[in-house]
């Protein structure tokens, strides 16, 4: 969602531009009137960010980071590897996920346009650093990466629209975690397994359809699921190492 001040920063690097706004708005398919919308609490959509990024030269976290935000130099960042890989990795998993949502109907892939390439194209321009992901933290969840010995999965955080908080009924990350904690042996092995092998790897990482009934904390009733899982290694300014969990339906 825009703030008022994302909204200043994009009326004014909109302004810089040498193009009148008629021009710019044009160029990223959009009306005249569309510049009027900007204001806050909007939710302006990834194309349309990824579009004016690209039309205003900048980086497309330039449009998602507001003035004073936390900043970090290269040589903070995760990993050189990452920096290295990054614009395979973006397209691999583009292609993976474009053969997937295709074989598996459109309804996957109307659930994750929006999304998904924004996602992507923001851990690619962090180099897997865990900043300027203001417009985007609603949609996934935040889990520790597991070390040696971990039993369990644990999220750090709840994406307010993430599907886990829409599943549960809240965007609490213990609600999160006594669901987690609710799964038999074997698929807390292989859940804390995947986030590892993603973490020590610094790829990312999407599943093929999971299929689930659960019973969450709060309700007897079970609930079947199926969703993809995009997996994302982010290191914080902190140092602490997770991985941003996006789900969507199938």
């Amino acid at each position: 969602m825009l703030t008022e001040g994302l909204v200043a920063k994009w009326r004014q690097l909109i302004a810089e531009d040498p193009r009148s706004i008629a021009e710019i708005c044009r160029a990223i398919n959009k009306d005249r009137s569309w510049y009027n919308t900007l204001k806050p609490g909007r939710d302006p959509g990834a194309f349309t960010v990824m579009a004016l990024a690209r039309e205003l030269r900048v980086p497309i976290h330039e449009l998602l980071e507001e003035e004073g935000a936390i900043s970090l130099s290269s040589d903070s960042c995760y990993s050189e590897q990452v920096n290295q890989q990054a614009s395979k990795v973006l397209s691999d998993v583009f292609r993976v996920a474009h053969n997937r949502l295709q074989r598996y109907g459109h309804e996957a892939t109307a659930a994750s346009n929006s999304t998904l390439p924004l996602l992507l194209q923001w851990w690619h321009d962090q180099r897997g650093c865990l900043i300027g992901h203001d417009m985007l933290a609603d949609r996934f969840d935040i889990i520790k990466a597991p070390e040696t010995g971990d039993k369990i999965v644990t999220p750090a955080k709840v994406g307010a629209r993430s599907l886990a908080a829409q599943m549960l009924g809240t965007d609490s990350a213990d609600a999160l975690l006594q669901l987690v904690r609710t799964f038999d042996r074997e698929s807390q092995e292989r859940l804390i397994s995947s986030y590892r092998e993603v973490s020590d790897s610094g790829r990312p990482a999407l599943s093929a359809p999971i299929s689930a009934r659960i019973t969450t904390p709060h309700d007897a009733k079970s609930i079947h699921v199926e969703y993809f899982r995009l997996q994302l290694p982010v290191v914080a300014p902190s140092g602490d190492k997770f991985v941003l969990s996006y789900c969507f339906p199938v």
